[in-house]
């Protein structure tokens, strides 16, 4: 069905976010999956489904392990849910006919540069990256016509506080003090940005690999001295640090259709 949109992974703040926006846009008939919520189609990558892909004109896949902490804790589950199963779902995807647009992560980088561009060399770090370089290399080897890839730097809310933000609050009230990484950086996109960014992809239907990113880079103790600057009680209790060896770059060169 032209102009059906199945939304594949919509529990989290950017799937739930995107599938909101969709709807609001009035553009698409829009599903969609939940492991959670019951007013959603029940999807879980590792389990077996009901969705005939063949129903949907595009499936935007943001379905997955997304804390990388979670990844490194449980490495077998990341790998089969982020790589194993993504695969074989992707595959049903554009075997039923999808456009298929993959949201990757500027993780498949090293970090030790700012501003990649879309074909400079991918050293993933963290498990969660090295899942996502690895699907985006199957991608490319086995559905180039048929997938767009759109990697994102850390996307906050157009309105509202992000989850690094809300936790710097609550250890804040609970511990008196909160660590601020002085050497790891972010460059944040709102979740207005990722749709549009999005829209442009279903209305144009490219191949490739593109890139979303922030224009400007700060460190995450420039952006906490920037979110408390009117609060001097909790600029106290900030203890400014270095996160490992070295500094952790977060950005990329935006690279969207024209």
């Amino acid at each position: 069905m032209d102009n059906k949109i199945l939304v594949l992974g919509s529990d989290g703040f950017l799937g739930n976010s995107l599938y909101l926006n969709l709807l609001d846009n009035g553009s698409f008939d829009v599903i969609g999956t939940s492991r959670k919520i019951q007013e959603k189609e029940f999807f879980d990558l590792n389990q077996r489904h009901e969705i005939n892909f063949s129903e949907y004109d595009a499936v935007i896949f943001l379905a997955g392990m997304t804390s990388i902490q979670e990844c490194e804790k449980f490495p077998e589950l990341a790998y089969k849910t982020n790589y194993t199963s993504t695969i074989r779902t992707i595959n049903e995807c554009v075997n039923a006919g999808c456009f298929v647009i993959f949201l990757s992560t500027n993780c498949v980088f090293s970090g030790k540069k700012s501003f990649y561009n879309v074909n400079d060399h991918k050293d993933p770090s963290s498990i969660y990256g090295k899942c996502k370089d690895a699907v985006e290399k199957w991608v490319t080897e086995r559905h180039p016509e048929n997938v767009a890839i759109l990697r994102l730097t850390k996307v906050v809310p157009l309105e509202g506080v992000p989850l690094f933000a809300q936790r710097w609050v609550s250890e804040i009230k609970e511990n008196g003090h909160t660590d601020v990484y002085t050497n790891h950086f972010l460059s944040p996109v709102n979740e207005y940005e990722v749709f549009n960014a999005l829209m442009l992809l279903l209305m144009t239907k490219p191949k490739g690999i593109f890139q979303l990113g922030g224009q400007a880079e700060l460190s995450y103790a420039d952006y906490a001295k920037e979110y408390f600057k009117n609060d001097k009680n909790s600029l106290r209790c900030l203890n400014f640090i270095e996160k490992g060896n070295g500094v952790n770059f977060n950005s990329l060169k935006t690279v969207l259709p024209h």
